[in-house]
Order: structure tokens, then C-alpha cells, then sequence
């Protein structure tokens, strides 16, 4: 990788770190359009990123069966009084529907180089962002149903 590579590789690490894209501003910055492998350096970045925020969804969850089993009951109690919830119902789980894009990531460059064009890659950074975002997101509402409202503020104000 070129010196101009790495900074604007640097660029959208700094901007995916932040949830925020803003392609132009790469350009601005750096004075020229990050190449291909760029692309793909910051989208394994993100990719990266995501499974950790996943991990950490994943333990946040732990230990809230409770709030899996209320959301299905009150599923159950919206189709009537009385009824149980299916068996479909209870295995599912929410943090297999954060991500909705299906991100390709088992490619090697060549072959993802290849069939990508500068929007798809660009594209498909975005998806990988929105996806952490969304993450995130859900991060927060555990954290605020399983610490007191209180608490989430004082460490907020911390920070």
C-alpha cells in the first residue's frame, strides 16, 4: 500500500469509528479518491468492528431471558387472552435480525476487486456502518433495561 493508501484508509477508519461516512470529505482531506484497496481495507475494518460490537450485544443479552420471554408472551397475548406462545417463538432471537445485508467477506481481493465497482464497495461500507449503528443502538436499549436510568446518565455525563 502507497503512503496515500494508508491516509485515506486512516480517513475511513476514523469515519466508521464514528458511524458517519462522508466519501467526499476523504477526497477533500487527502486530495484524491481512495482506491479500491482502500475499499476494501476499511470494509474488513468494519467488519471487524461489527463482530466485536456483536460479541458484546451477544454477552449484554445474557442473563435477559427475561426480557425474551415478556416480548413473547406479550406477541402471544396480541393474537388473544390465553393463547402460549410457539415453539417458533421462543428460539427465536434478536440478534440474528440486526444485520440485514448480506455482506460478502469470504472473498479474497482479487476475486472481490474483480466484481466490485466504486459504488458497490461504497455501498457495501455502508451497509457494514448502518449495521454497527444499528448495533449499537440495540446496545443502548439493553444497557438502559438492565441498568437504571439514573446510573446510564451519570456515566454519560463522565464521559
Amino acid at each position: 500500500m502507497t503512503r496515500s493508501s494508508s491516509a485515506h484508509l486512516d480517513l475511513l477508519k476514523k469515519q466508521i469509528d464514528q458511524a458517519k461516512l462522508n466519501f467526499g470529505y476523504c477526497v477533500t482531506v487527502a486530495g484524491s479518491p481512495p482506491r479500491d484497496e482502500d475499499y476494501r481495507g476499511a470494509v474488513r475494518y468494519s467488519h471487524d468492528n461489527l463482530d466485536f460490537e456483536l460479541e458484546r450485544l451477544i454477552l449484554m443479552y445474557d442473563g435477559l431471558d427475561y426480557y425474551n420471554l415478556r416480548r413473547i408472551r406479550d406477541a402471544a397475548e396480541a393474537r388473544g387472552p390465553g393463547v402460549r406462545p410457539t415453539d417458533q417463538e421462543f428460539e427465536q432471537v434478536l440478534v440474528e435480525r440486526l444485520c440485514k445485508e448480506d455482506i460478502p467477506v469470504h472473498m479474497n481481493d482479487e476475486e472481490w476487486l474483480e466484481r466490485a465497482k466504486k459504488w458497490d464497495m461504497q455501498q457495501e461500507l455502508r451497509a457494514a456502518v448502518d449495521a454497527m449503528d444499528t448495533v449499537r443502538g440495540e446496545q443502548r436499549r439493553v444497557q438502559a433495561m438492565r441498568w437504571p436510568k439514573a446510573k446510564m446518565e451519570a456515566d454519560e455525563e463522565s464521559e
